[in-house]
């Protein structure tokens, strides 16, 4: 799937339920990443905005 804009398009919390879960066309990943790695993941995602800067989030997930 287009990762551009992803960050814009998806919260925190849904950024990592996609990377745990898939959805559409992206592969679960859940059995196969650290929560490590996970944070990681969606640490890059976010940077996946146009214009360059990580939108605000008010998240229930610790980063």
């Amino acid at each position: 799937p287009p990762l551009d804009d992803v960050a814009g398009r998806l919260s925190h919390d849904e950024l990592i339920r996609q990377v745990l879960q898939g959805g559409g066309n992206m592969p679960a990943y859940g059995k196969h990443l650290s929560p490590e790695q996970v944070t990681a993941l969606v640490a890059f995602l976010e940077t996946m905005v146009r214009g360059g800067q990580p939108p605000e989030r008010n998240s229930t997930e610790p980063r």
